[in-house]
């Protein structure tokens, strides 16, 4: 069991990474992964306005910010309860992980961007 604690530890923490690359460069995650994974181009920004690409980066900060305190929440669920083995820890952290996962994942596949949905596998 210890293992699986081990793996929740390296990927909230891999998250916390990947979200603070949001907020600090977000013209990289931009243009490395999403314009790629959602326009099958990493030249998005040349096609649409300063206006759209400045909004597009302020939400990719804010979702970046969001993320980290997540992920710092859930460090501690799995430093204290999780790990002492109580029920409410584990509780905490898949019952926050599915319901990211469901309404995430469900808002991408009705609005037509299923490659964030797989990205969320």
């Amino acid at each position: 069991m210890l293992i699986w604690w081990y793996w929740l530890i390296f990927v909230t923490s891999s998250v916390i990474v990947f979200s603070l690359g949001m907020v600090i460069a977000p013209n990289l995650v931009q243009e490395k992964l999403f314009d790629a994974m959602f326009f099958s181009s990493a030249q998005m920004q040349t096609i649409l306005s300063n206006a759209a690409v400045s909004y597009i980066l302020f939400t990719y900060r804010v979702l970046g910010a969001v993320m980290v305190g997540w992920m710092i929440s859930l460090l501690f669920i799995l430093a204290g309860s999780f790990r002492q083995g109580q029920r409410e820890g584990w509780y905490a952290i898949a019952g926050s992980i599915a319901v990211w996962f469901l309404l995430d994942s469900g808002v991408s596949i009705s609005v037509g961007y299923w490659q964030n949905a797989v990205f969320n596998v």
